[in-house]
């Protein structure tokens, strides 16, 4: 099968123009909807493409630029790679290692199996790792040395290793400019115990610092590896603390927003735990001068607090202030009244600071938005009585037009 697959195209060209157009379509429609063995039938389209120009356009449409591989595939893939007319590996840029079952380890003969097969994909920039099976050996993704001085964007889930063995891990990529770290949503925070912590810390400091452009954390896990990545000058960071993150990081939040990112950042993105019993000490954006867009995400109607970080902001830059409320009902608008009214020394603070022409000029639209579900996002159309609340505890913002209801 790989011979026929991966065979020269001399033949093929002479064969091409005597195909009628629709037999041809056929074809390559055939070979794009075999959703059994996906990694084969990409090769057979990138080979498809090598035949004329008609059948590269027909083809494109099915070719992806990404890859995954599972535990059970590594000998398949390995053996599309190491073939030595496969052109697959020439146009792959993104690589995925899914390992879903935490009971299966990758043998060290399939680790060093697929490090000798990745050594020849050269192109790489997203590298993605799922699943808690990884965390079985912190060595067990060493193969994915063979990519460092491609993959630029690294997207992780919070089990996919071990808290000591993710900063090894993200080190290994010097070129890296985006981490994405995220806890997957139909998996609960996994417990963390103090020495696991301990080693967390320890780790961070005998390591380099990688250059990001872009962080995104979502994992108690990376708490502690926050301040240190960080301190790379960050243009964006989308950051959420969930309620189960050891209050000691909590304290720590504020500390984050100094060093480099203080002339640096120009998006911010930030949930936080938006719970009466969860309150943590705000971050300061006063020294946050090159911010542009902020979001704060997860505000409940019931606990406001998390709103106040716009009364810190100190960027003359800053063009769109977004708040997000979660769990919004017709029912629940006199408890959001009432909050505001709790709040209204510093939310009339805050109206006052952001509606000042001379330190936010470039301030285009304060958007509040309502989400109609408490854990996932699902907008519906903005409740009249609210919006009335809103103009009425941002009577400056309002006055200069910039208050802005939205919904998706």
């Amino acid at each position: 099968m790989l011979r026929r697959l991966f065979s020269g195209t001399k033949s093929s060209l002479g064969l091409s123009p005597k195909l009628p157009v629709e037999l041809t379509l056929r074809i390559i429609d055939h070979l794009g909807a075999d959703d059994d063995d996906w990694a084969r039938s990409q090769a057979a389209l990138l080979v498809c493409g090598l035949v004329c120009r008609s059948w590269l356009i027909h083809s494109r449409r099915y070719l992806h630029n990404g890859f995954v591989i599972r535990t059970e595939t590594i000998v398949q893939v390995a053996e599309i790679l190491l073939h030595p007319n496969c052109s697959l590996r020439d146009v792959i840029r993104g690589l995925a290692f899914a390992n879903y079952d935490c009971g299966q380890r990758v043998s060290e003969d399939d680790t060093e199996l697929l490090g000798d097969a990745l050594r020849r994909v050269t192109n790489v920039k997203r590298l993605v790792v799922v699943g808690p099976g990884w965390r079985l050996s912190d060595y067990s993704l060493d193969f994915a040395f063979k990519l460092k001085h491609s993959v630029k964007l690294l997207v992780m889930d919070q089990r996919a290793l071990r808290p000591n063995g993710f900063a090894r891990f993200v080190v290994m990529f010097p070129h890296l400019q985006r981490v994405h770290v995220a806890d997957p949503a139909e998996q609960p925070f996994m417990p963390v115990d103090e020495e696991t912590w301990k080693a967390v810390e320890t780790t961070q400091h005998q390591l380099a610092l990688p250059v990001l452009q872009s962080l995104f954390v979502h994992s108690p896990f990376t708490i502690p590896f926050i301040q240190w990545l960080s301190a790379s000058p960050l243009t964006r960071l989308e950051l959420y603390l969930p309620p189960t993150v050891r209050e000691a990081y909590k304290r720590t939040l504020p500390s984050i927003f100094t060093g480099n990112l203080c002339w640096s950042l120009e998006r911010l993105i930030i949930g936080l735990p938006a719970l009466p019993d969860s309150r943590i000490a705000l971050p300061d954006l006063s020294r946050c001068i090159a911010l542009k867009v902020l979001i704060i995400r997860g505000i409940f109607v019931d606990h406001i607090d998390p709103m106040l970080v716009a009364s810190t902001l100190g960027a003359p830059r800053i063009w769109r202030v977004m708040f997000e409320f979660r769990n919004v009902s017709q029912a629940g608008w006199p408890t959001f009244s009432d909050s505001l009214d709790g709040r209204w020394g510093e939310v009339s603070k805050m109206d006052a600071g952001l509606a000042d022409r001379k330190t936010f000029g470039a301030l285009r639209k304060v958007c509040f938005l309502m989400s109609t579900k408490k854990g996932e996002l699902d907008y519906g159309p903005f409740p009249c009585r609210w919006g009335a609340t809103v103009r009425g505890a941002f009577p400056r913002l309002h006055a200069r037009g910039l208050l802005a209801f939205e919904y998706r």
